[in-house]
């Protein structure tokens, strides 16, 4: 909520994997579907040229709330008022410029973005499907480092969360995320400041030690 005062209890609980308290109600805010979209498309791009690309998009008030890669091609996706998409969409496409991008048809756009959500890129292939969260910045060498594994390799958010299909195991993978600096093991060992910040939180929210005892421990 808006001019939340002392601590945002909010986000505290709602990261704390039920470690600090019991959510006995929740209240959800629903937005209305943007009444038009439109998507750009980013012909023979790397995922590193993606994760320029979507970063300096994400920096501008335009608004990207899709920005996604699969093999060579990327997408930005605005939505919003008619009047308002045309104008973010001459605007993102001048900063773009750089990257040629083109626009997608409306059909074209509804039906790609619905194939993302379901990651269906990466349908029909063997092996497991990951979802690794990571950096942006980091997303490239993530996937780099996946390429011997075989399998194939799509990005979301701008490169924030990378979905893989592939060979990779259990070890294998949870090793690779950690080397680059991923998400890899649940729950990572936290620096001594901010373990000593948990530690007091925990201690003052429960001090019987009966929410989840341990479940938040560092691998």
């Amino acid at each position: 909520m808006r001019n939340v005062t002392g601590m945002d209890l909010g986000k505290l609980l709602c990261s704390s994997h039920g470690a600090l308290g019991i959510l006995t109600e929740v209240a959800l805010k629903a937005l209305p579907i943007g009444e038009t979209r439109a998507t750009l498309l980013l012909r023979d791009t790397s995922p590193r040229q993606t994760v320029q690309a979507c970063a300096a998009a994400l920096a501008t008030p335009f608004e990207v709330p899709g920005a996604a890669w699969v093999e060579g091609r990327a997408w930005l996706r605005i939505e919003g008022l008619a009047a308002q998409v045309v104008s973010r969409r001459h605007r993102l496409a001048s900063i773009l410029a750089p990257w040629q991008p083109a626009l997608l048809k409306a059909d074209e756009g509804c039906v790609l973005w619905r194939d993302l959500r379901d990651v269906r890129p990466l349908g029909g292939q063997p092996g497991a499907v990951w979802r690794i969260l990571t950096k942006p910045s980091l997303s490239p060498d993530v996937i780099e480092a996946l390429k011997p594994l075989g399998g194939s390799a799509m990005l979301d958010r701008g490169g924030g969360l990378i979905w893989y299909r592939g060979h990779a195991d259990a070890v294998t993978g949870q090793g690779i995320a950690m080397r680059i600096g991923g998400a890899g093991a649940e729950f990572p060992r936290l620096a001594p400041g901010v373990a000593a910040m948990s530690e007091a939180l925990r201690r003052a929210f429960d001090p019987a030690r009966i929410l989840n005892p341990g479940h938040m421990s560092p691998a």
